[in-house]
Parts: structure tokens; sequence; C-alpha cells
């Protein structure tokens, strides 16, 4: 039994020899080779690396390493990357990610996928980077495991540990900015807005502004929740100018800037003014436009055409061209525009369309309503004037008849006449009358009396008669008609008229003052027995 163990014994050390030039070396007999990490990049390709953000996920990270020995070849290289952080994990979650060796494409090309002295070979860990990571450089460990040939055969080396650095890349932010209007006139209200993409909130955007005199200056705003910014500003330099916005970034994002124009311009204004918007009917009214440059820019090419509905008519032309307009000057339109009478009291639309083209080449059109009243003729006249008696004389009374008559088309009324003072006559309410309406084509005969002041003296004296009516748009008109009354001073005759008139004068005077007293005395008589009431009643209670 003995001499067989020896035998199997014997036979197994045998073996042992034999096999031993192809077996891998035990741990007291492993091979140290030197390596280094040489790049760390996102993506597959260290040839066209990409970058990684917070939030990213499932994103390739390549390290590539160099065999540092000058004569060992290694093979079956694997590593773990150490993630004790825990703001990268692998695809599943855990804080080590695993990897196994490439060699590099001039390695490949060796049949058994060898990593010759000096050779390269790449590690791909596909990995998940936190959203709350934030951007920087990062420093993982990581352990490498190869084996190492030996002649015909691969021993287990010992496992190096290396240091990865990797970048986590700050996020790309854009940054939006808009002005509206794109073109203003000067002193006008522009608005700047925009938008930080991801959004930001309560984020400071700097606004540069840029103005065509070549001043600068800055304005900041400031974010809503959506990334949002609004900005409003009165321009008042005529020209292009320029908005830059920019924000600078954060710990997460990277900063961004945009730019957009706008242009502001001078303001451009006609204006147009008509000298009279009542027409009479059944005559040519002059009819007068003036078109005023109100505007701070000249205009060129400008054409006036005038509109107006029948039936109303404007004799000779309708439309007038001129070459240029400058800022504060005008042109004037010289018109005739008839009215047939059946049109009396209608009201009419017409219009003055202008087409020009404006200093900065816009070519403008617009259209100024004019607005019209036709309105009757009202044509007074006097005839048949006459003072009676002639001559008069001092202290007597005197009657002036005269006839109105309306030449127009529409009636006259509230006609009213009276004579109007002056140092001869005295008046009276027989001095005024009220004619009432007077009819086109109409007569209307009336007669005043004044009377002749007593220090008259013989001679001829201007009488005046005012007349007062108003038309059928209720406007106020006025005419007067003119006389005149030969006086002869007579003392005795004059004396006792006027002595008779001032009689009749006191008479009316006593009249007022004794309804006066009477007044008065009625007042005080029920006062005082009223007070007496009051005392009756209180002597009662």
């Amino acid at each position: 039994m003995k001499t067989k163990n020896a035998i199997f014994l014997a036979s197994l050390t045998l073996l042992f020899v034999i096999i031993s030039p192809f077996t891998v070396l035990s741990a007291q007999g492993e091979k140290s080779v030197p390596m280094q990490v040489t790049r760390t990049v996102w993506g597959q390709d260290p040839e066209n690396p990409s970058k990684a953000y917070p939030g990213d996920t499932g994103v390739p990270l390549t390290v590539e390493v160099q065999n540092l020995s000058p004569n060992e070849t290694i093979k079956g290289v694997s590593a773990v990357l150490l993630l004790e952080d825990g703001l990268i994990t692998d695809l599943y979650g855990n804080p080590n990610a695993t990897a196994t060796g490439k060699p590099t494409v001039g390695e490949i090309l060796n049949p058994t996928d060898e990593v010759a002295p000096k050779g390269f070979f790449t590690l791909t860990f596909t990995l998940d980077i936190d959203e709350n990571a934030v951007p920087g450089t990062y420093k993982y460990n990581m352990t490498v495991n190869y084996s190492v040939k030996q002649n015909n055969d691969y021993t287990e080396g010992t496992p190096q540990r290396l240091v990865v650095q990797l970048i986590i890349s700050k996020i790309e932010s854009t940054i939006t900015v808009s002005v509206s209007p794109g073109t203003v006139r000067k002193g006008e209200l522009i608005r700047i807005s925009g938008s930080i993409q991801p959004a930001r909130d309560n984020t400071t955007v700097t606004l540069i502004y840029h103005s065509p005199d070549g001043s600068m200056f800055n304005r900041t705003v400031r974010t809503s929740g959506n990334g949002s910014f609004t900005e409003s500003y009165r321009p008042e330099v005529e020209g292009v100018w320029s908005v830059n916005a920019s924000w600078v970034g954060d710990e997460k994002y990277i900063g961004d800037s945009a730019s957009i124009s706008f242009e502001v311009r001078l303001p451009v204004s006609i204006t147009v003014v008509t000298s009279n918007v009542r027409l009479t009917a059944g005559v040519d009214n002059p009819f007068n436009i003036t078109i005023q440059n109100s505007g701070d820019v000249a205009v060129s090419a400008l054409e006036m055409i005038l509109n107006v509905p029948a039936p109303l008519v404007v004799h000779g032309e309708n439309r007038w061209n001129l070459n240029y307009l400058g800022p504060g000057n005008s042109t004037f339109i010289h018109v005739k525009v008839y009215v047939p009478p059946s049109s009396i009291g209608s009201t009419y639309s017409g219009s003055l369309s202008l087409n020009y083209r404006d200093d900065y080449g816009e070519t403008r059109s617009e259209t100024h309503q004019i607005g019209l009243i036709t309105v009757g003729r009202i044509e007074l006249v006097t005839y048949g004037e006459s003072i009676n008696p002639q001559p008069a004389w001092n202290g007597s009374k005197v009657e002036i008849t005269t006839t109105l008559l309306n030449k127009g088309n529409t009636p006259a009324m509230y006609v009213n006449a009276s004579i109007l003072p002056n140092p001869v006559l005295r008046l009276t309410t027989e001095s005024s009358s009220y004619i009432g309406e007077v009819d086109e084509n109409s007569q209307a005969p009336f007669t005043l009396t004044a009377y002749v002041r007593n220090n008259v003296t013989t001679g001829v004296y201007p009488v005046k008669i005012g007349i007062t009516y108003r038309d059928d748009q209720y406007v106020n008109h006025y005419m007067e008609v003119h006389m005149k009354m030969f006086v002869e001073a007579r003392g005795t005759e004059s004396s006792s008229t006027e002595k008779q008139t001032g009689s009749e004068d006191l008479v009316e005077v006593g009249l007022v003052l004794a309804t006066v007293v009477a007044a008065s005395v009625v007042i005080f008589l029920l006062y005082r027995r009223h007070q007496s009431r009051q005392k009756e009643v209180k002597n009662l209670g």
C-alpha cells in the first residue's frame, strides 16, 4: 500500500515538472508592470472626444492607458473604477464601474490582442452623472488587473492603482433677445425682451446699449421664473442702435450673449388744415387747404388728391404734385366748391389723400378726413328807409321805418332790430323791435321810435340801427343800417314837450316808490303778527 502511494506521488511530481513551464505563477511570483493614464475623454473615441454634463445618463468614459514596461507584454486587461462620492455611478447605480481593456488600433493587429511593451489600451466605462453634480474636475482611483507574458505562458500581474481625472462640463445655455418695434420714432417707447434657456430664475441679465453717437451704457434686469426678462426704454438719438444681452453663467451653466439692433427715426408727420368746413349752398365757396410738414424729416414726391362726394362739385383740378416739402414748410391748395341749394342742412365727408416718400426712403400713404357742413345763405338787405318827421325838433318823437328783405335761400331766425344809443336820441321801449323769422325771398317792414333830446342843436346827425339774427346752424350774425336825421332846434315847443315828458317820468318814479313803500309796510305788519302769535303760544306752554 505504501509502495502504491509512493509511486502516485512520484508520478504527480514528474507531471508537475513537465507542465510547470506552461502554468501561471502563484501570487508569490506575480510581476508588476508599470502603467500610466495618458488620456481620459468622454465618448468612445479618444480622437473625437465629447462633453458630459450633470444629469447625463449612459455616457461612455474612455480611459487610455500606456504599458510603460520596455519589455513586458500584457493581455487580459480589466479595470474597476472606484466611484466613492455617489455623484457618478454605473448604469445600475453601483458605486464601482467595470470595463475590459482593448488594445489601441495598432495593437489590435496582434492576433493575440496583446499589449506590447510601451503599447496602449483603452477602457470604456458607461456611467450616469447625477443632475446635482457640480461641474468641475473629479479624480477617482482605478484598479487595473492584467496578465504578464512569460515565455509562452501568462502570469497574473500585480494590480495597478491608477488615478483617473475627468471633467464634468458646465451645461451650455442660450440667451435670446428681441426688440419691439424694430423701428421707432425718436422718444417713443421700445421693449427689449428675451429669455435664458434652460430657465434660470432671478438671474441678472446685463443689457449694453450702443448709441449711434458712439456712446454706450448698461442697464440690468432680472429674469422671472421661466427665465424671461423684459426692459423698456425711450431712445432720443436718431440712427441705428444695438443692444447686447448677456449673463455670466453660474456654477452649473455657461453664460451666453446675444445682440439685436433697432432704428430710431425722427418723426414724419404732415398736418392738414382747412379754411372752412361750412359751405354755403347755392354759391361757389372758396376752399383753402394748408398742407404742413409738421415733422422733422423732409418729404418728396408729394401727391395730393382731394375727394368730395356728389352733389358737391370742385371747380378745376383735384390732384396736385409737389417735388419737395421740408420740415416746418407748408404748401397751399386753393379751390372753389359749389353746393346746390338742395343740399342745405346736409353733412358730407370728404378727404385729402397724400402719397409721398420720406427721407428714410419709405413710401407712405395717408388719408385725412374732411367733414363738410352745407348751410343756407342768408342775405339780409334793407330798403325804403325813412325818418319822420323830417326835420325833427327838440323833444319831438321820431319814427324810423325800413324794410328787411332776405335775398338768400334759408330763413333768418330770431331777427331783432334796435336803434343804437347815441347822444341825439332818447331811447324808449319802442326803440327796439323783435321781428322773428324772415323767410327766404320775403320782406319784413318795421318801425322804431325815439325822442329827440332837448339840448340838440340844429344839424344833421347819424342814426344807426343794429340788426341781429341767427342762421340755420344757430350761429349769430349782426348787421347795421346807417341813416341821416335832420334836426331843427325849436326853443318853446321843445321846452314844453320836454317838461311834459319829464312830468311823465316823475309820475312813473312816484308810482314805483309808492309800490315799494306799501310792500314794506305789509311785510312789517305780517312780521309783527307772527311775533305776537309766537309769544301767545309760549305763554300757553
